[in-house]
């Protein structure tokens, strides 16, 4: 069963193997799926709300938040979870293969990953003078409110091993919330498709 990783507790380099064996993954699982005859032939991009069907990265309180299927010429990989809102409130993602969670493959509790911010955001202030902190915020794009908040740094929560979806997969992933109001929660990861040729 795969864990989840703070984003402290992970190195640069680890974070750059991690992402490096993931895409080497997605690639093979595209290759011997004949997606391509080779490795040439195929594109990595990120992946984005509408590769499960959605207009945002928006999720719901609690509940079915993805379930779709995916197209028969893409393989999705995802290695971690991203929080874009100021204010966290999911505590867990589940995820499954099949339609209406039939398989579970993983459940990843997020508050381990909640817990650091404030602390990583004192140190933040600390290091920084506020002309740089102000400079680091707005490239971040963060608003004065978040940072006065206590919570101007983001929830990362990686995990130890990558999801990787191949065509057709059925994907579903589930939340949990702690309130009644849902969240933006990015699934950061790469699309592996074959390059669009076309004829003029």
């Amino acid at each position: 069963m795969r864990c989840t990783i703070p984003e402290w507790d992970i190195s640069i380099e680890d974070k750059k193997q991690h992402i490096k064996n993931a895409i080497k993954e997605g690639i093979n699982q595209a290759l011997t799926e004949r997606l391509a005859r080779a490795k040439c032939d195929l594109r990595v991009r990120d992946i984005k709300p509408e590769d499960f069907q959605l207009t945002s990265w928006a999720t719901p309180s609690d509940g079915m938040w993805i379930d779709c299927q995916l197209p028969g010429d893409i393989v999705l990989v995802i290695i971690k979870a991203l929080q874009l809102s100021a204010k966290p409130n999911i505590t867990r993602l589940e995820f499954f293969k099949g339609f209406g969670s039939r398989f579970r493959i993983g459940s990843h509790e997020l508050e381990c990953c909640y817990a650091g911010l404030p602390i990583l955001e004192t140190l933040q202030c600390a290091l920084l003078d506020p002309d740089s902190r102000r400079v680091l915020d707005r490239l971040a794009g963060r608003d004065e409110a978040s940072l006065h908040s206590g919570i101007g740094s983001r929830m990362e929560a990686w995990f130890s091993e990558p999801y990787i979806y191949g065509s057709n997969s059925i994907i579903s992933v589930k939340v949990k919330g702690r309130g009644s109001k849902g969240d933006y929660i990015a699934l950061i990861g790469y699309a592996i498709e074959p390059f669009q040729c076309s004829i003029i």
